[in-house]
């Protein structure tokens, strides 16, 4: 089949979107330390984050996410996007081990959007990468927010509890983990949102038939706080990307939404007793490709 070209349309001419990227992290813990760490980067084609959730009460875990987290931002410097589908065999290979007993571990999620509307990840243990997009709601004045789990956690069932396989540094073994690129969107404005376990994570939900024989998938308390907070500001967020006048100029309001949202669940009570009762970290990517 042929298509009969307009006379007015121009030929040889390839239009490449305008996409703008925002990046903002934050964490908080119940705890008198807080082993998670947060990281964002940003070159200029690019830009990210990564949490990393030291493993329990492990010796040596707060230093295994904090150099885990060092090292994935300074990777992705040197190399962008791409080298987060690599990352997680790369630092398995060269990490020291860490603790007196050698036994500190990290889980790792990190993403990166890149001026063409991609957006490359690399999920490593447990905690959850969503893709979030707003919608108008007829019924508020606010939007509502839509999410999707993108990948699922390393982790085996065959004992109770259920536990993590997979972590850094594993030493001579082989790790399992995600890794991809996403096609560019379409002109829009989508956001991909990582926490740690503290926030959410599949293997830690709960699961329950309902009376006419569908199943409910529970929404941990934080994630619905967390996702509300977002709700409620998203609007006013939308309004500040209109204003920045360059890269990077938005991440600290991006921080910023962050910080007081993780901040107000971690004082958040039901029946007396905080919602937190881990570390809780989150990382958030903003692809604006808004024409």
């Amino acid at each position: 089949m042929r298509f009969r070209q307009k006379k007015d349309q121009p030929t040889g001419v390839i239009i490449k979107p305008r996409i703008r990227i925002h990046v903002g992290c934050a964490s908080v813990t119940p705890k008198s330390l807080n082993r998670d760490s947060v990281r964002t980067f940003r070159r200029e084609d690019s830009a990210g984050i990564v949490v990393c959730d030291g493993v329990g009460l492990l010796s040596g875990s707060a230093q295994a996410s904090q150099t885990v987290a060092d090292n994935v931002v300074s990777g992705a410097a040197a190399g962008g996007p791409k080298s987060l589908l690599v990352i997680a065999d790369d630092l398995n290979r060269d990490l020291p081990v860490f603790g007196e007993s050698g036994e500190g571990a990290t889980t790792m999620i990190a993403a990166a959007g890149s001026d063409d509307g991609s957006l490359t990840y690399s999920y490593l243990g447990n905690g959850s990468l969503f893709e979030l997009r707003a919608y108008p709601s007829p019924r508020f004045d606010k939007p509502v927010i839509r999410i999707a789990e993108l990948t699922l956690p390393n982790v085996s069932y065959e004992s109770a509890p259920h536990a993590l396989n997979s972590w850094l540094p594993m030493p001579g073994e082989k790790l399992a983990f995600s890794a991809g690129t996403l096609a560019p969107r379409s002109p829009s404005l989508t956001a991909f949102l990582a926490v740690t376990d503290g926030i959410a994570t599949d293997d830690d939900r709960e699961l329950a038939d309902d009376s006419s024989g569908g199943l409910w998938r529970e929404v941990p308390l934080p994630l619905k706080l967390l996702i509300e907070d977002l709700e409620r500001c998203w609007f006013d967020l939308v309004g500040e990307f209109d204003r920045c006048d360059g890269a990077g100029s938005c991440d600290s309001a991006l921080t910023e939404i962050l910080n007081d949202s993780l901040a107000r669940i971690r004082d958040t009570e039901v029946d007396g007793r905080s919602v937190l009762s881990d570390d809780a970290s989150a990382g958030l990517v903003v692809l604006d490709g808004r024409r």
